[in-house]
């Protein structure tokens, strides 16, 4: 079994390999881990521990631009260190792999899979490369509000206190239409855990598109693409593996979910360990994510399945 890594915000290549050797040790077999980093220095987050700098991000921000270019250090590590079964990834890692993997799944979609399977640990935000990625259906929504309207939604998602009714019922949601306010509610709650991870996971660094929304100033045009299973219609046929913690917060949970949701149905594998966020530690849940790996594994060996 040989596997793509990649590791969470404010980490590095060693940091994943140490929090990956539980359940490493109880995958049956042989399994060979190739890392890669990414290409921006960052702060220590909350999950860094001991270990030592520096500290990368595959982005700072969800800006689709950024995300494209963390697409391309995927492209390098299968052309250089490939072929791979599998890509692994934890927090912002396994929100780019599974970008990485939706992007090809919409834009290739006669190719197969570079992956025969992916694994998820705490999966976050999952952002298309694409700076038109459903251009229509959040432009349509999002120039219907006024720049009042705007300056509102703003002020709502930066509050690391808001809930999702804070959005449902401002004042401008009046204005969309009942698909559009559905529509704008998952993509202004997606913005807001954007806002709410940064405090949650004790993130400090400075972040152009955070500090634009601080001063009203993020064109509407600039808005994250997020991939979303409520107009995101393409869902992942490899198999997958589905990890998060007991203990970890409701925001960051929904966010992993949601990426369990852009999974196909019966090859999506669901594990939720005792812990917060971060990857199992005790050997029970290390044995539980084990055995769905080589599930997923073996099921995707069985046949050459369209990402």
């Amino acid at each position: 079994m040989k596997l793509l890594c990649l590791h969470g915000y404010g980490t590095n290549a060693e940091c994943l390999r140490a929090q990956l050797l539980p359940t490493m040790n109880a995958v049956g077999g042989d399994c060979e881990c190739i890392f890669v980093e990414g290409e921006f220095p960052v702060g220590k987050s909350v999950f860094t521990g001991n270990f030592d700098p520096p500290y990368w991000a595959y982005y700072k921000d969800p800006a689709f631009d950024s995300i494209a270019q963390a697409h391309e250090l995927i492209e390098e590590a299968i052309e250089v260190e490939g072929p791979f079964d599998g890509i692994l990834g934890f927090s912002q890692g396994a929100a780019l792999a599974m970008s990485y993997l939706l992007h090809q799944r919409i834009t290739r979609p006669d190719e197969p899979s570079k992956f025969k399977f992916g694994v998820f640990f705490s999966t976050g935000f999952i952002v298309s490369p694409e700076c038109n990625y459903k251009e229509n259906e959040i432009m349509a929504i999002l120039n219907r509000l006024t720049d009042d309207d705007t300056r509102t939604f703003y002020e709502i998602i930066l509050d690391p206190a808001h809930r999702q009714h804070d959005i449902t019922n401002a004042s401008f949601m009046e204005k969309l239409s009942h698909p559009g306010r559905e529509i704008f509610s998952e993509l202004a709650w997606e913005a807001g855990c954007v806002c709410k991870s940064r405090v949650q996971l004790q993130i400090n660094d400075t972040v152009d598109w955070v500090e634009r929304l601080k001063v009203h100033d993020l064109p509407r045009e600039a808005f994250p693409r997020f991939f979303n299973p409520i107009y995101t219609h393409e869902r992942l046929s490899i198999p997958t593996v589905h990890c998060w913690g007991h203990n970890d917060s409701a925001s960051l949970k929904r966010l992993s979910l949601v990426g369990r949701e852009l999974c196909a149905d019966g090859r999506a594998f669901f594990v939720e360990h005792s812990g917060h966020h971060e990857l199992p530690v005790t050997l029970q849940d290390a044995k539980a994510v084990a055995d769905a790996i080589e599930k997923a594994f073996y099921l995707g060996r069985q046949q050459n399945v369209i990402v």
